[in-house]
């Protein structure tokens, strides 16, 4: 019996960072439900060596293209050829535009009839190729018959966004939220994290450090230095990495010695390995899928506002479920400092922290459970019939966009 395949697209690096993690945490389900998975990047990009043990665990094979090509197949690493039967059965879930029009060729090339494409927004602007709208026009007829079916948002805010852009309306059912394994959370971990908290509160982020999308770390360690004054036994970790390493290096330098010896920047940490950073600290302060992570070990999370160096923030997680980006606008909420829910957990009873703890893992179990978040994924139907010399201008248009895409910005 011939297994059915599911494969995860994406146009950039294969880094470490939300989207990633997602994917892995989608294969692995993949892997266990008995699919042959696949990741497909463009040849000229790589993948993280922080990935490697948990892509061969998930029994993922990695497949490469070239960006625009007449020939237009998929390669492995030493640059042979991959081949495809025509026949098999599968789901490929993409990321961005590019992507799309990529797997749409590839479909075309291998005849892939049985194999549906679904298009998965992660970030409001992965909807369009440019900023410019009348850029975006040759794409619009694409995407209108995307969004009758194939085409879903992690959350309220991409769906917002896209609706703006593309002036149509999305039904709400095409909102399938980030998923997570969820396991019990051990009750040894909320007992301990709670009793080492008044000696010792450890407050932590994991950010890919890209600015100004992710400034908020900037802001943090502002915010850090003001309650450091009041209260000496925090410490702020930081892990992550990107081209705003250095920038963030440069911030940390500027802190008074004795408060920066309590700024530990761990650079770039495997996935696997978050959980135990997580069940070391008292708080969580960031954005994205990195905040399910840590409500998962019932670490309760704060979420930072993006494309703010102000370290803003909207709320708690498990108050603001659907805003994982911290966008004032989804539940017009009004945006408060971190600094001010920081020291509201400092100060929180015994039992009123536990309560957030409990909290934080309950509102991953309800919305984010991988098992009932891939079901809904695999039963989206892909009605999407496009002309083959649609896909092949829009694939060669995409690449003379990216190239002058500076020029327009």
């Amino acid at each position: 019996m011939i297994k059915k395949m599911f494969i995860c697209s994406y146009s950039s690096d294969f880094i470490l960072g939300g989207i990633e993690s997602y994917y892995i945490r989608m294969f692995q389900w993949a892997a266990e439900n008995g699919y042959e998975n696949m990741l497909v990047i463009p040849k000229n990009k790589c993948v993280s060596e922080d990935w490697t043990e948990d892509i061969e665990n998930a029994r993922v094979k990695v497949a490469f293209y070239n960006k625009v090509s007449k020939k237009n197949s998929l390669i492995n690493k030493a640059g042979k050829a991959i081949q495809i039967d025509s026949e098999r059965i599968g789901v490929a879930v993409v990321a961005d535009m590019s992507s799309y029009i990529k797997m749409q060729r590839l479909k075309q090339k291998y005849n892939l009839k049985k194999v549906k494409i679904i298009l998965y927004m992660f970030l409001p602007e992965f909807c369009r190729a440019s900023k410019k709208k009348w850029l975006n026009f040759p794409y619009k007829s694409v995407v209108t018959k995307l969004f009758e079916s194939s085409m879903i948002f992690m959350d309220e805010e991409t769906k917002h966004y896209c609706e703006q852009f593309y002036g149509c309306n999305i039904s709400e059912k095409q909102i399938v939220r980030l998923g997570l394994q969820v396991g019990e959370i051990p009750s040894d971990i909320v007992e301990k994290r709670e009793k080492t908290r008044i000696k010792e509160f450890n407050i932590i982020t994991v950010t890919r450090l890209e600015f100004p999308f992710k400034a908020y770390v900037l802001g943090l360690i502002d915010e850090y230095i003001k309650l450091k004054d009041v209260y000496p036994f925090i410490k702020l970790f930081i892990l992550g990495d990107g081209d705003g390493k250095d920038r963030l290096k440069e911030k940390v330098l500027t802190v008074d010695e004795q408060k920066r010896k309590d700024i530990y920047f761990l650079g770039s940490v495997p996935y696997n390995e978050l959980s135990y950073h997580f069940e070391k600290s008292q708080l969580y302060i960031g954005m994205g899928t990195t905040l399910l992570d840590a409500g998962l070990s019932g670490l309760p999370g704060i979420i930072a506002k993006a494309y703010s160096e102000n370290a803003m923030t909207t709320g708690f997680i498990y108050e603001e479920y659907n805003n994982l980006s911290g966008n004032e606008k989804i539940n017009k909420k009004k945006l408060m400092s971190c600094r001010e829910l920081i020291e509201k957990v400092i100060n929180f009873s015994k039992e009123e922290y536990i309560l957030a703890e409990r909290a934080s893992y309950n509102i991953v179990l309800k919305y984010y459970n991988i098992e009932n978040n891939m079901k809904k994924i695999l039963e989206i139907q892909d009605d999407v019939k496009i002309c083959k010399s649609k896909i092949i201008f829009l694939d060669y248009y995409g690449e003379i966009l990216r190239k002058i895409q500076g020029k327009f910005k």
